[in-house]
């Protein structure tokens, strides 16, 4: 989602997607970038099981989906879809793309975009196993109505389009239309959740943060499940990226020390302009 959190954060609403997420949660990378520039038809992914990655000390790198999640949720890795996605998205390239048929596989996705009064469907996916840099491809369905789990592992197939207007079209400008959408393998969802941030890539879950933390009267009440590292006892960070996303919670009786990985379900409550999450689901990763 092109430099979306820096744009979001400061209020412009001026809406762009980027997903070559860094430490400050929107630069790109550059090895990743250096020659990126696929020919459309390098456009399949492969996809790998998700596992815990370690650094050569044999410690655990943080991941932004907690382990409950990677046991059961499939995952693409793939660094040729993170180079296209970043010619496409950072290097402006998405004109020779353009009315092009295109195949997308990964994870199911939906945000509820406030912002442009709708909901957004994306195909997601990571470049490499370290999950520190994501892609995400928004699509318009052929029926919202015949639509998969999210979390499920899909193929989509359709034309790459070009929108001006952001909030009537395509969030960053392109999506894929005419679709058809194959499920690979289907995702049993958490029910007890309306809106579960750990089965979300990391942009897309700070979108939907932005968009409830902003737009708190739509989500007020709603069960929502995230996962991040204590900030401070009563406020939840990115699990990876500092500075990328917060959210203040209430667990009665508990009070993490900071830096410990959290995974917490609960209700969003309203207070004033802003929010916070009042736990009911609290688990020390």
């Amino acid at each position: 989602m092109k430099k979306i959190i820096a744009i979001l954060l400061t209020l412009t609403f001026v809406l762009s997607l980027a997903a070559c997420s860094s430490k400050s949660g929107g630069d790109k990378t550059d090895a990743a970038t250096q020659n990126a520039n696929p020919d459309v038809s390098a456009d399949s992914s492969s996809d790998a099981s998700a596992e815990q990655v370690t650094d050569a000390q044999g410690k655990v790198i943080p991941s932004n989906i907690p382990s409950e999640s990677l046991s059961s949720i499939k995952e693409t890795f793939d660094q040729m879809e993170y180079a296209l996605y970043c010619n496409i998205f950072y290097e402006d390239n998405g004109k020779e793309y353009e009315n092009k048929k295109l195949t997308k596989t990964g994870t199911f996705s939906i945000i509820q975009d406030e912002w442009s009064g709708k909901d957004r469907y994306y195909v997601w996916g990571y470049a490499d196993q370290t999950r520190c840099c994501d892609f995400q491809w928004e699509f318009v369905p052929a029926d919202v109505n015949s639509l998969p789990p999210v979390g499920s592992y899909i193929e989509v197939k359709g034309t790459f389009t070009y929108t001006e207007d952001q909030k009537t079209g395509a969030l960053d400008h392109y999506w894929l239309t005419d679709t058809e959408l194959k499920v690979k393998e289907a995702y049993t969802p958490d029910q007890d959740y309306d809106y579960d941030l750990t089965i979300m890539s990391a942009t897309l879950a700070r979108v939907q943060l932005f968009s409830m933390q902003n737009y708190t009267e739509a989500f007020a009440g709603k069960k929502v499940k995230v996962y991040g590292r204590a900030y401070s006892t009563k406020t939840l960070q990115h699990p990876y990226y500092d500075e990328s996303w917060y959210l203040d919670f209430v667990a009665d009786g508990k009070e993490p020390a900071t830096g410990t990985y959290l995974i917490l379900g609960g209700t969003l409550v309203q207070e004033g302009t802003g929010c916070w999450l009042n736990v009911t689901s609290y688990t020390e990763e």
